[in-house]
């Protein structure tokens, strides 16, 4: 025999298109947990992983500017409160945050208004006051460098971005509300 011819006793492969092969197919992806291409679906969780990684690390870096805004406001809020209704101290602690300039500081206390409606009640508007003084204190502290003082999310930024030189944004004046509103 040639090495280069058939057998002819050998049976011919059966067309892609023979009914023993559809028929086995159509069987295997009726299975509920049939996949064609099993590291396709791998891939797809890897892809999906890489993207929720790097979302949350745009996040953990930029959170601070978008934060910053509702925390401005809820700090207006509280220091108009804590002005004309409220504590002295806990205004002026409030300012010692940095979160209103000198300018600003004056604005607020020529307003005048009915601000103890602004809080459902005086223990609201300590909350909310006290809150505001932490968060401040939180984010000075990160970009100040103390490892010692931050809360945990502030401890995995300072060893993301910090440590490393990177000094995440504190604020952006499009996301603050203006103190003349």
């Amino acid at each position: 025999m040639s090495l280069f011819g058939k057998d002819p006793t050998a049976q011919p492969a059966p067309s892609p298109y023979a009914r023993e092969r559809i028929e086995r197919e159509i069987a295997h992806l009726k299975k509920p947990a049939s996949v064609r291409d099993p590291k396709a679906t791998r891939r797809s969780l890897a892809a999906w992983l890489i993207v929720l990684t790097v979302g949350s690390l745009l996040w953990l870096f930029f959170m601070d500017p978008i934060l910053h805004g509702f925390k401005r406001t809820d700090a207006i809020h509280a220091y108009l409160y804590q002005r004309n209704c409220g504590s002295d101290q806990k205004g002026l602690a409030l300012t010692g945050t940095g979160v209103f300039t000198p300018n600003e500081i004056d604005r607020l206390n020529q307003r005048h208004g009915a601000f103890q409606e602004l809080f459902p009640s005086p223990a609201a508007a300590d909350q909310t006051t006290q809150a505001v003084i932490e968060y401040f204190k939180g984010v000075a502290d990160l970009h100040a460098g103390r490892y010692e003082q931050l809360d945990l999310v502030g401890k995995i930024r300072y060893q993301l971005f910090v440590r490393f030189g990177l000094q995440p944004p504190t604020d952006w004046n499009v996301f603050d509300s203006s103190v003349t509103e």
